[in-house]
């Protein structure tokens, strides 16, 4: 999926998204570690957490930690 059309989904832009991964240093909110630059394509940056209640945008999360918070 387009990577604009995907932060469109949770009200985002390009430009929030990248002021979001300034505040959050270039790293996941959760383990703090930063993407892989050489990961393959969703593991090469960070993903949206967002309340699939409300919709509400938390933080921006690593794939490890994305899929780690869905198994909850």
């Amino acid at each position: 999926m387009n990577l604009r059309r995907n932060l469109a989904q949770y009200g985002l832009t390009p430009e929030t998204y990248a002021e979001m991964l300034a505040a959050q240093d270039g790293r996941c909110a959760i383990c703090g570690d930063p993407p892989d630059p050489n990961g393959v394509r969703a593991s090469s940056r960070l993903h949206v957490d967002h309340c699939h209640a409300t919709g509400k945008v938390r933080a921006l999360l690593c794939t490890r930690c994305n899929r780690g918070i869905g198994y909850f």
